[in-house]
This record gives C-alpha cells, structure tokens and sequence, in this order.
C-alpha cells in the first residue's frame, strides 16, 4: 500500500506514514516520491511513522533497492535525521540494519514508540506531527 507523504516545511520535516500492508517496495517507492515532491528541500529530518501498519513485509532484495536509492540520492539527504516510528522490536532491527548500511551518509537514526517521542527527539514542538493521529495513505 502506498505510504502517505506530508511535509511541513516550516519544521523542515517529511512525515511518511503507512498504513495496512506496507512492502519494502512501498518504503522505496516514497522514498522516490518524497524526493519529487514539491515542499521537500534537500537536508530535511524524515519521520517514518510504521505504527499504523497491521504488516510489514520486506524483502532482503527489497531492502537493498531501499538502501541503494537512499545512496542515489545521498547527496540530498546526507546529514539528516531520521526516525522511525513502530512500537515493534523487528522494526528497530530492521532501523538498526539499515543505518549499518548507509553509515557513510553521515545520518542519524532513531526508533521511536509514538509520534511524540519522535517529536521531542527531533526538537520540534509538540504536536507538530499529529501526535498519535495515524495519517491514511492516499
């Protein structure tokens, strides 16, 4: 299922947030489509909210095509904050593996339960991401 993009480019911040299904090559496809999408400038913090996903699936394949198109695209996003968002353990491996493979974009990672927690890593106001609201993919 496609994953719901929102930018708020006052906090320079995407939000991505899934719902349902959620495939490895959703996660890449939105990564492309945060990429093209007219509010986001190179360098802004992105939030992957997972916890409205009743599954998960990658694939090893499918998470080398993640890896390989944040590689492509590296020298826009190099040097930003990333969380990610799920209360469950797999997606902190899934979050630890993938920061292992993108080490030398110079990002930072971060796993999150909620929303807000997420928010008050990245320092932004409270309720700037909706707090707990799960976002419906389009």
């Amino acid at each position: 299922m496609p994953l719901h993009i929102t930018v708020l480019p006052e906090s320079r911040v995407v939000l991505i947030a899934g719902a349902e299904f959620v495939s490895g090559t959703d996660l890449a496809r939105a990564c492309l489509d945060m990429g093209h999408h007219p509010d986001w400038r190179g360098g802004f913090d992105e939030v992957w909210d997972l916890s409205g996903a009743s599954e998960i699936d990658i694939t090893p394949d499918e998470l080398d095509e993640i890896v390989e198109v944040t590689h492509r695209y590296g020298h826009l996003v190099g040097g930003n904050r990333v969380v990610f968002v799920s209360p469950r353990d797999i997606i902190a491996a899934l979050a630890r593996l993938f920061e292992l493979r993108t080490a030398d974009l110079g990002r930072t990672y971060h796993v999150a339960r909620t929303r807000r927690e997420a928010a008050d890593w990245l320092g932004l106001a409270p309720g700037t991401l909706g707090h707990a609201r799960r976002l419906r993919p389009r």
